[in-house]
């Protein structure tokens, strides 16, 4: 393994029982084994991971998961940039406001690909799971592989498992699901992360009707993350269509703000 600093690096901590042999140890396992497989600039990296047995006489233990670390969550990062730029639900996004948030839905839509290009449901996409950190030119770490599961030609996935405000409604009727119950997920997010109302086509109606059909009611009729990242990046929800410089300073203005609220977050926490 490279050398990793202290800084580099966070640890997960899930207790266990020893003795347990149901679905907890399954899922601690399936999250090592998920991670442990999956290499992408937006997933979060895996490092190691051990056991440690308690005291004496216990019958605790404690699994370690040495992963990527990651100054602030989604949620953290959305709060700063509605203190920034100040708006009221539904109103027009200011443009560099715009082009933060849409560089952050696009990253995320190509990790969310990326898992579903491997048969991989995360089930529990929300912002506090989406991280974030500087890496190249990405930013984004998708995270807490927990309730994820690799989706089986030969067997179907009925487990009510999530957080419910997230949830598609074949997740909560305990029906059989696939990767587009992400999907939902991820739109439902999306709308609170842009604080839009879409079922007011007042503004940004392009974005709310791609969100809309994130939220469909009938899997089938959502449509997929690549199906979704080429709408964000055609017109009109991209806004630069003449490419010009004053855009091109606009975007790099854009990088300026996450660099400055990830570097403020780093600091923080030291």
């Amino acid at each position: 393994m490279a050398n990793i600093t202290r800084d580099d690096w966070q640890m997960k901590v899930e207790n266990d029982l020893v003795e347990d042999k149901g679905d907890y140890k399954k899922n601690i396992n399936r999250e090592v084994s998920i991670l442990q497989n999956c290499e992408h600039v937006s997933v979060v990296k895996y490092y190691e991971s051990w056991r440690e047995h308690g005291k004496a006489g216990s019958d605790l233990a404690a699994i370690y998961i040495q992963m990527e670390h990651c100054p602030l969550d989604l949620y953290e990062f959305c709060g700063s940039i509605k203190n920034i730029y100040k708006r009221n639900t539904n109103q027009v996004i200011c443009l560099v406001s715009y082009f933060v948030m849409l560089t952050m839905v696009e990253e995320i839509l190509v990790a969310l690909d990326y898992l579903h290009s491997k048969n991989i449901m995360h089930r529990d996409i929300k912002q506090w799971n989406i991280l974030l950190k500087r890496d190249g030119d990405n930013w984004v770490k998708l995270s807490d592989f927990g309730l994820a599961k690799v989706e089986d030609a030969y067997s179907q996935t009925h487990t009510n498992v999530g957080t419910a405000t997230y949830k598609a409604p074949e997740v909560k009727w305990g029906g059989h699901y696939t990767t587009s119950a992400d999907v939902l997920s991820l739109g439902i997010m999306l709308i609170q992360f842009f604080d839009l109302d879409i079922n007011k086509q007042n503004v940004h109606h392009e974005l709310k009707d791609l969100f809309a059909s994130m939220i469909a009611g009938k899997a089938t009729e959502r449509p997929t993350c690549k199906q979704a990242l080429a709408s964000i990046s055609q017109p009109p929800l991209i806004y630069d269509l003449d490419k010009t410089s004053n855009t091109t300073m606009i975007r790099a203005h854009s990088s300026h703000i996450i660099d400055n609220r990830l570097s403020f977050n780093s600091v923080k926490h030291i």
